[in-house]
């Protein structure tokens, strides 16, 4: 009898079994490799999250919160209006748990859980648009974004825009390709959602979304033999988002703005601008040329990243990113012949530029991998991918760094710490010392005042207050000096200056000056002489000097000073109304900040003054007034 031999296969050496052990990996690694981005992201935001003061817009939008609901529905003014009456609610319920000006905790919560979820859905959209490698991508870059982890931990609501912005478009993918009911209902809580929240996702999402909107609508149009359904459920769908849109939309009419002057608008202009916001996408706090460099080098990746798409049958995906990028680029530039824009009211489109940028890095390497690599050319272009892809991650961990790091670079944040400040001048001054804020930007008073709960330890002023020279210090005199020129900073409170005590805080330094016998005003002179010594272009100077001659009675002088210090931001008619709105409500010193704010942001406009000079007149400040009409009407004439 012959020996049989049986062979036996390994299961790993059949094909089927290899494949099906793939697949099994894919199935659970994903998840898992989600719920880390969202762990490692939610870490991040958390971290520190109490480290840095609420920033000024944060308080303000606060304050106008914690009016409580009625007011917030009914009785909004000024810059109350750049916020949804439902963004005030969010804040109000969350300001209820604890005091904010204990713990920013709970007012940051909502951005940072907005921001903790965006990496996974940016892996979802990366996965419908691309492909699976580079929604991974591109969540990773979205996780360590430093514009994103930066609004991430504010309570401010361009976090939860671009949350709810890619939840949008998500479910419009699926809903595309799937024409279920199900999405186009998601669509229309992420889209309605997005519209109450924020009306910038009413005046630039929407717009950006428009054209694939219609051209969705023309696809699922029914023809011969097509279902009706998946067109009445993207009508309907649409039909609803556009019902929530009209309150909004009257909302917005009824606020008095300039409104855009295309005429003004250049193709220069907006290409300009539309680099501006590119580049700030990947900003990482290096700063100076390097970084720019960097930028080219993602804007160039973005570029092939459009382009090896459009060659793989993906334009569809190319052109919704490139809608969601360039039409509020657009916007911006449009809004910006009459009004000041930021990049921060388009982060909802980064992530968008994101998906580019890795489709770029991916495309790279699975072309490589096409090629062999025992060419030159198939090595070449292996190296450049594995460069690339190292370089995008590598930069990206750097940006975060940066931005987690005590004392980031100002690119990367830019938060004064006047909380700081305002407890270290809570035990040291004395009731009849003085405390002057001569910041720029004019912020510091009015953080500071939320943290001392409006109850300051001394008599404490803006710099720019007409009131001030009405004040005769007894004690101590408290310079209070922020800016974003940190070697001015630096040389102000060196040594050489003889400070008698000099505290130093992350871009805020107090500066105390020991009682003296002179006036405030020649006191204020000597301080405004000191900073114009140091740096003679500092902008500013120019409107502590316009008040300085205003005190002295000047008015010649001091309308010069104020018409050559210009415009600061073209915002100052909101915080005017504000100011007016404040007045109303019987809270003249927060009136006061409105208006003085809106004197630093605009020190030529005689509204300001003529504000002033009537209010000055009510409080008994008769000089003072007198002097503000005399302003206000040199103003006028421009003499």
């Amino acid at each position: 009898m012959s020996a049989t031999t049986i062979h036996t296969e390994s299961p790993l050496a059949n094909p089927l079994h290899r494949a099906g052990i793939r697949h099994l990996m894919l199935h659970y690694s994903t998840p898992l490799l989600l719920a880390a981005a969202f762990l490692l992201a939610l870490g991040l935001r958390s971290y520190c999250l109490d480290c840095h003061n609420l920033w000024y817009d944060e308080i303000v939008y606060l304050e106008a919160a914690q009016r409580g609901p009625l007011a917030v529905f009914t009785d909004r003014f000024g810059w109350m209006y750049n916020e949804t009456p439902w963004r005030y609610m969010l804040t109000w319920l969350t300001a209820q748990i604890a005091d904010p000006a204990a713990t920013s905790v709970f007012v940051r919560l909502p951005s940072v859980l907005a921001g903790s979820l965006l990496p996974v859905v940016v892996y979802a959209l990366g996965l419908e648009l691309f492909g699976r490698a580079q929604g991974l991508l591109a969540a990773l870059l979205t996780l360590l974004s430093v514009p994103l982890l930066s609004h991430s931990q504010e309570a401010r609501p361009y976090a939860i825009i671009a949350f709810l912005t890619a939840l949008s478009v998500y479910s419009l993918v699926i809903a595309e390709r799937t024409g279920q009911g199900r999405w186009w209902l998601a669509f229309a809580l992420a889209a309605s959602a997005n519209i109450l929240h924020a009306y910038a996702a009413l005046t630039m999402v929407m717009p950006a979304l428009t054209p694939y909107l219609l051209w969705l609508l023309w696809k699922l149009l029914p023809r011969k033999r097509a279902s009706l359904r998946p067109f009445l459920y993207a009508l309907i769908s649409m039909a609803s988002v556009t019902l929530i849109s009209v309150p909004m939309l009257i909302d917005i009419f009824s606020v008095p703005t300039a409104s855009p002057d295309p005429s003004r608008l250049s193709f220069s202009g907006a290409a300009n601008l539309a680099l501006k916001l590119l580049h700030w996408f990947t900003s990482f706090g290096i700063g100076g040329r390097q970084e720019s460099f960097i930028q080219l080098l993602f804007l160039l990746l973005a570029i092939v990243g459009a382009y090896l798409a459009i060659t793989q049958a993906r334009a569809k995906s190319v052109a919704l990113c490139g809608i969601l990028i360039a039409i509020p680029a657009l916007l911006l530039a449009l809004l910006s012949t009459t009004n000041i824009v930021f990049e921060r009211y388009a982060l909802f489109a980064l992530p968008f530029h994101l998906l580019l940028i890795a489709n770029g890095v991916v495309s790279l390497f699975s072309i490589a991998a096409r090629m062999t690599t025992r060419t030159f050319s198939g090595k070449l272009l292996w190296v450049t991918a594995s460069f690339a892809a190292l370089f995008a991650v590598s930069t990206f961990v750097l940006g975060a760094a940066n931005y987690l790091q005590p004392n980031a670079d100002e690119k990367a944040m830019y938060r004064p710490d006047f909380r700081g400040a305002a407890a270290y001048l809570e035990p040291h001054a004395r009731p009849q010392d003085t405390i002057i804020f001569a910041d720029e930007p004019s912020l510091g008073y009015a953080v500071s005042q939320f943290y001392w709960h409006s109850n300051p330890p001394a008599a404490t002023f803006d710099a720019r207050d007409p009131r001030l020279f009405a004040h005769t210090p007894r004690g101590n005199i408290y310079w209070v000096v922020s800016t974003l020129d940190l070697d001015l900073l630096a040389r102000l409170s060196a040594p050489e200056q003889d400070w008698a005590e000099v505290a130093r805080f992350d871009r805020v330094v107090v500066l105390r000056e020991d009682a003296q016998p002179d006036s405030l005003l020649a006191r204020m002179d000597r301080f405004t002489t000191k900073i114009a010594t140091l740096d003679p272009h500092y902008k500013p100077v120019l409107i502590l000097r316009g008040g300085i001659n205003q005190a002295r009675g000047n008015v010649a002088q001091a309308t010069r000073d104020y018409i050559n210090a210009g415009t600061y931001y073209k915002i100052a008619d909101e915080y005017l109304l504000a100011a007016t709105g404040y007045l109303a409500l019987g809270q003249r010193d927060k009136a006061y900040r409105e208006a003085l704010m809106s004197k630093f942001l605009k020190p030529d406009d005689p509204k300001v003054h003529a504000w002033l000079a009537q209010q000055l007149r009510a409080d008994g400040y008769i000089a003072e007034s007198m002097m503000e009409e005399q302003l206000a009407s040199a103003l006028r004439t421009g003499r």
